[in-house]
């Protein structure tokens, strides 16, 4: 989870890490007051957002993610030490599958319009769950259309290519691209930029206003 706020919303996380996490305290006064600061800088959060109390549960959900893995943390160091588990590459991998199923589920409350709604969606997402019917019913009665659908499966193919290439060079897309000879990185700068107007415009009925962010 920490993982991910490093990497997600990066603007957002940073501000709330130098402004009001660390002149809390941070991490400097004790394990209980650290989870204390997180758990109130993932509410800032989610009151950032907006005053509603999903927003709210969404930032607490988050902060509460990140107290439990900080004691999942301290709890391996008190019975492994520095000692290596084994199998740290099927445990790198759980972590991350762990990682965005949580993320994905507390977005329901982000997206939902009340708290309660939000408790349904996932008592329903575990107990009424069929996957013949979305693939048949749900996915393309919900405006996205089959071309949109296969769009959307090639651009996280290439997502998910990018990212294992990086872990494998550990280092950063930019990284290796910027090493790349001069026309192919003007290649690739200017691939991305026709895929930004492309793919934004993309769709029938394509709607700026109905972007979600347009709220906040």
């Amino acid at each position: 989870m920490t993982d991910f706020w490093r990497r997600w919303h990066i603007s957002l996380s940073s501000w709330l890490r130098d402004y009001i996490y660390i002149p809390l305290g941070g991490g400097r006064k004790g394990l209980a007051v650290r989870q204390r600061n997180i758990l109130l800088v993932f509410l800032i959060s989610g009151l950032w957002h907006g005053g509603a109390p999903q927003f709210l549960a969404w930032g607490l959900l988050h902060g509460a993610g990140q107290v439990v893995q900080d004691f999942y943390k301290k709890a391996k160091q008190a019975v492994f030490g520095e000692a290596k588990i084994g199998l740290e590459k099927l445990r790198h991998m759980l972590s991350v599958l762990l990682t965005f199923f949580t993320v994905m589920c507390f977005w329901i409350f982000f997206r939902s319009e009340s708290v309660s709604m939000a408790v349904i969606c996932l008592k329903n997402m575990f107990t009424r769950w069929n996957g013949f019917l979305y693939w048949r019913q749900f996915l393309f009665t919900m405006g996205l259309e089959k071309t949109q659908f296969f769009i959307a499966v090639a651009g996280i193919a290439v997502l998910f290519g990018i990212d294992l290439i990086s872990e494998k060079k550990k280092q950063e897309p930019a990284v290796w691209i910027y090493r790349m000879p001069l026309p192919v990185r003007w290649a690739i700068c200017l691939f991305l930029i026709g895929a930004v107007f492309v793919v934004g415009q993309y769709g029938k009925g394509f709607d700026p206003s109905g972007f979600i962010y347009v709220e906040f």
